[in-house]
């Protein structure tokens, strides 16, 4: 190809770019949303934004472990009162009411969405996998995420010292210190299970007489630095079960399966830096279902 083949060739991938946002730092970590026209990064100084790149406007940013802390709050704080005025409703007064204090939570290791429109369409992608026709008289059944996730879209960030769910739709914040979440181990991967066991989602006695064998429960899943898996309740705030035995290095991945017929709860797919695969069955409460090495 000669170099005018090439400059057109250039052209052409150029304009085919819907849209570019540009950043100072480098950028470690990307992440679509499953429905909106969401992209949530997180750059090297560990400030992770939301990007609508549809209306090429920023719905979120803010920084963690050590970033600028006071300039973050009043960028935030900025951002939230023009979508407060936008929807009629009294923008924050303070950083308070914005966001958590994001100081001793470390560097950002995974970021992750969370909201019903993402439980939907991944179901839906599920029936598809498990060759079961998906139309619109064939909807998924939400089951209890219909009400955990009504009005809500959890951002979920990873850092050093703790896991941090923020709703974008108000200014409410979940704190999970990993002393509590995962017996102090950094968590660096983040997945979710759909459909889970009562058991396992945190429900209380009278919440599992009103839960099916498999609902539609997402909990999160938190893999670490040590290899094990913790899985956690959102909306409890507490950590359910620990999957652990199957690694010896840091957890670098994980993905969520269908079980193994239609209704089954879900089962739990992990890779590690020391080369191990691991399936698991956190219903079986007993460990790992199969490993490869």
């Amino acid at each position: 190809m000669n170099a005018t083949g090439k400059s057109q060739m250039l052209r052409e991938d150029f304009l085919a770019v819907a849209c570019i946002r540009s950043t100072v730092e480098k950028v470690d970590l990307v992440t679509f949303h499953p429905t909106s026209p969401w992209l949530a990064y997180v750059t090297r100084d560990s400030v992770v934004t939301v990007w609508d790149y549809n209306a090429d406007q920023v719905i979120y940013t803010n920084g963690f472990g050590g970033a600028e802390e006071a300039a973050l709050q009043e960028q935030l704080l900025a951002v939230r009162a023009a979508q407060a005025l936008n929807q009629g409703d009294p923008p924050p007064t303070s950083a308070r009411d914005a966001l958590s204090k994001s100081s001793n939570s470390g560097s950002v290791k995974a970021v992750a969405f969370m909201d019903l429109a993402s439980v939907y369409w991944l179901l839906a992608q599920r029936d598809l996998w498990q060759g079961r026709s998906h139309d619109g008289a064939s909807v998924p059944p939400l089951g209890r995420s219909r009400r955990q996730l009504a009005g809500r879209s959890w951002l979920v960030v990873a850092c050093e010292h703790k896991v941090v769910a923020h709703d974008l739709f108000s200014t409410d914040v979940v704190d999970l210190p990993r002393a509590a979440l995962c017996e102090n181990k950094t968590p660096v991967q983040l997945g979710w299970l759909l459909r889970t066991t009562a058991s396992i989602a945190g429900l209380g006695n009278d919440e599992r007489m009103a839960a099916t064998a498999a609902d539609t429960l997402p909990t999160l899943a938190v893999g670490t630095s040590s290899g094990a898996v913790y899985l956690a309740s959102l909306d409890k705030g507490k950590t359910t079960c620990k999957l652990g035995g199957a690694h010896r290095g840091a957890v670098t991945a994980i993905a969520s399966l269908p079980g193994l017929k239609p209704g089954l709860p879900d089962r739990l797919v992990t890779g590690a830096a020391d080369g191990s695969l691991a399936l698991w069955e956190p219903v079986l409460a007993s460990g790992v279902e199969r490993e490869i090495a």
